[in-house]
């Protein structure tokens, strides 16, 4: 995730940018190398002393200005249970890396070892530094780990060795490589730093260039005792009744340890007022900084303190970072005349700063935060002059590597710590790592330790029940309402007919599986009358796709949002922007658009305009954007698709038509059949066959309340299994949402969009067999009679 101020450091370095917007994952954590995880805010403060910045400042509208401070960073890393104790290593190479090659004296540089470096020069006082470098060497045939076997105990740290040999077997040394740990024992980093947490054995493999091999075996043996906890603790004790305490031990990994020896003493207490806390128990103590610039700047923004900056700009020969977060506060998206004098001159400020050639000489940093871009004046988000930068949500590896980190982390031993995590996070069983960095997708850092926090609630490990309440909680928050995550909990064996959809099901999921961006297509289009499984498609392809699934709401749907502005165009697109870039964070995923006529439809209920330019157009772009072509299958689901938006029909964005009409014959008698096996209803003695003709307009969803209601039925006369009765009289009493005309229509509307024999159902209902002659569909007659069929319904 923080490749994002990669860009940042380019553009500045290269003095094409001094002012910088970002929004959207704000208010996260980011990993530093140094610092570990630590909250956006400060994490860009630090990258902005990384970057060479002399003074670094931070700004918010509650507090202003905030002189960063180390020791404060680490106090909320041990609140939020990020840090442990300093851990040991073992082994002599725990400093530095060891240099990548070596320079003769007129500046010729001789590769040693591969791996990252920079060239640093100098002339006196002046210096220079290179951009970062790889050394790099395809030729590697063979690789060797050393140490090749060792013990090491739970909590200690070793760097190892990696050698590579060429064909005539020359050596060469490597620092970065493709390093896993086997056996769950510990976690390594590319530059080959062992940490071992789980006791037990394992082996290490390593990958360069497709080249791989692997350690003997390695032993993690339990670490030195750093708890001890009663085993079990009485509420009350009688006098003369003795009582033997027990005491358990843990190293800092929290594997079991050996007690012995253990002193004894009794403490007495007196009885106090448990209402009263500690006078400044909760204060931490920290140095103040002297300075009256610091603590000052909170709303409303000043002219003075205006001045200040200005002056610390143009004077001072340092170099000055800012970051600035909660940017829609101090510079919100609204009409000059009605915004107040203090934010009209703070916004002509940034616009002079922005332009301010005098600052990016001097090159001062300035970045601006806030989650939603569209809440920030044009000044900074349509300015050229200031480089839009999204941060991303975490990727599959920053949450796998969050993940391991917290999992790896020791049980608090100070017992008065602040720590929201205390014990050490467990997965459920049923759960791996992999399994739940896949889980997570769309939640962001502080997202999966809330997971966290709740399993430490209830002293519980993390399950996947856990995980899936809180990513729709989260989804739905972070997506403004628009996006809703669906389960995928079926498989072919519950779903009868459609025989047509298997191959083609087979085709996407496998093409999403190797990549094959030739065969995987950008939309699939699922058209046909209400009821014939459209949804229920949809959640198999994510399922077998094994792919996170939502669905975006319509504007219809969206307006039943109860929310200011609800009937605002403006308020839908910038809530359907959030939403999309939502989707960019679930990468890989499934978007189904049901009802994807509605889109764009110009009018809803209560007379209310939804927006109809724009939104196709965004869906239709990021639909068509070649960037996601294999990362985001787009499934769409009509009954109208008359109605659909011809942006929708461009070429390369729903290429693939399904046609999911009623289903005949045979085919209703296995749906029934697998229906009841899916709501896991007990039958005795049914023949489905026998419904052929009483069921012969119904559509697969009329099946399914029919067997819903056969089992009510049965449980009115007091039994479990239903029976052929039970099953003949629902029939009979059901009467089918839509008529036989209307049912025809909509079915006419779905084969008129056929663009493949093969997307069709090989058996039609009997009113549309007329239509097709084996690949040929006569759609001039599709046409007139669904011309007759509007006459005769009343349709416009």
């Amino acid at each position: 995730m923080p490749n994002f101020f990669d860009r940042i450091a380019k553009e500045y370095k290269a003095g094409s940018a001094h002012m910088f917007m970002l929004h959207y994952n704000t208010y996260d954590l980011a990993k530093d190398t140094e610092h570990g995880y630590l909250p956006i805010f400060y994490y860009l403060m630090e990258q902005l002393n990384m970057v060479g910045c002399d003074i670094v400042l931070g700004y918010t509208p509650s507090q202003g200005i905030i002189w960063p401070q180390i020791d404060h960073w680490k106090w909320i890393q041990r609140s939020l249970g990020l840090i442990s104790e300093d851990v040991k290593w073992i082994g002599e190479m725990q400093g530095d890396l060891p240099s990548v090659g070596q320079f003769d004296g007129q500046g010729t540089f001789i590769a040693k070892e591969l791996g990252l470096g920079r060239i640093r020069a100098s002339v006196g006082n002046v210096r220079t530094e290179s951009p970062r470098f790889r050394i790099t060497d395809n030729q590697i045939k063979q690789l060797e780990i050393s140490p090749q076997q060792f013990e090491i105990e739970s909590g200690q740290k070793i760097r190892l060795k990696l050698t590579g040999f060429d064909g005539s077997n020359r050596p060469i040394g490597i620092q970065q490589a493709h390093w896993k740990v086997e056996g769950g024992i510990g976690d390594i980093t590319p530059d080959g730093v062992f940490a071992a947490s789980k006791a037990g054995k394992g082996k290490i493999t390593v990958e360069v260039h497709n080249v791989n091999t692997e350690s003997d075996e390695i032993v993690v043996v339990p670490g030195e005792l750093a708890k001890i906890k009663f085993e079990e603790m009485p509420r009350e004790i009688k006098p003369r009744e003795p009582y033997k305490f027990e005491l358990a031990g843990e190293d800092s990994s929290g594997n079991p340890v050996e007690i012995e020896d253990a002193q004894w003493e009794i403490v007495s207490e007196r009885e106090v007022d448990p209402h009263r806390e500690k006078i400044n128990s909760g204060v931490i103590h920290e140095k103040i900084h002297e300075d009256p610039f610091i603590g000052s700047g909170k709303l409303p923004i000043t002219s003075d303190w205006l001045n200040q900056l200005n002056t610390l700009f143009s004077t001072t020969r340092y170099k000055i970072g800012l970051v600035m977060f909660y940017t829609e506060k101090v510079a919100p998206n609204g009409e000059i005349p009605i915004l107040s004098e203090e934010t009209t001159t703070f916004l002509d400020t940034l616009q002079r700063w922005a332009a301010d050639f005098d600052i990016r000489l001097k090159k001062h940093l300035l970045l601006m935060a806030a989650h939603d871009i569209t809440e920030v004046h044009p000044v900074l988000t349509q300015n050229s002059d200031v480089p839009v930068v999204e941060i991303p949500f975490p990727n599959y590896n920053d949450r796998f590597e969050f993940i391991n980190h917290l999992i790896s982390l020791p049980v608090q031993t100070n017992p008065d710590s602040q720590a929201q995590i205390t014990t050490q996070i467990k997965l459920h069983s049923d759960l791996t790592i992999e399994q739940v960095a896949r889980d997570t997708a769309g939640l962001t850092l502080f997202g999966i330790h809330d997971v966290a926090l709740r399993a430490e609630e209830v002293r519980e490990p993390i399950t996947p029940t856990l995980i899936a309440q809180y990513r729709r909680e989260n989804v739905d928050t972070h997506s403004r309402g628009l996006l809703e995550v669906l389960p995928t909990p079926y498989d072919r064996s519950v779903v009868g007919g459609m025989k047509h959809v298997g191959e083609i099901m087979k085709d996407i999921t496998s093409a999403i599986h190797q990549g094959d961006l030739k065969r995987a297509p950008r939309g699939l289009l699922l058209l046909g009358p209400p009821g014939t499984g459209k949804t229920l498609l949809a959640q198999m392809i994510a399922k077998y796709s094994g792919l996170t699934f939502v669905r975006l709401k319509s504007p219809r749907e969206w307006i039943g949002i109860e929310k200011p502005m609800a009937g605002d165009g403006k308020s839908y697109q910038s809530d359907l922007r959030m939403a999309l870039s939502f989707v960019q964070a679930v990468i890989p995923v499934i978007v189904f658009v049901d009802e994807i006529d509605l889109v764009s439809s110009p009018h809803v209920g209560h007379g209310m305009q939804t927006p109809n330019s724009m939104l196709p157009a965004e869906l239709a772009n990021m639909i068509s954007n070649p960037e996601y072509h294999g990362k985001i299958l787009w499934i769409g689901a009509s009954n109208r698709p008359d109605a659909i938006d011809p942006v929708f029909r461009q070429r390369g964005i729903f290429d693939h038509r399904l046609i999911l009409l009623r289903p005949t014959g045979q085919e209703r008698a296995d749906i029934l059949e697998k229906l009841f096996r899916k709501h896991q209803i007990p039958v005795d003695g049914i023949d489905f066959s026998q419904t052929n003709r009483a069921t012969r307009r119904l559509s697969g969803g009329d099946l399914e309340r029919i067997v819903l209601r056969s089992y009510n039925l049965a449980k009115r006369h007091e039994r479990e299994i239903v029976s052929q009765e039970d099953l003949n009289r629902t029939i009979d009493d059901y009467v089918p949402e839509h008529s036989p005309e209307m049912n025809e229509f909509m079915g006419l509307l779905a084969l008129r969009e056929a663009n493949s024999r093969s997307m069709i159902p090989p058996n039609l209902p009997h009113e549309l067999r007329e239509y097709i002659d084996g690949n040929q569909i006569d759609k001039q007659k599709i046409n007139r009679r669904l011309q007759e069929l509007k006459n005769s319904l009343g349709m416009l």
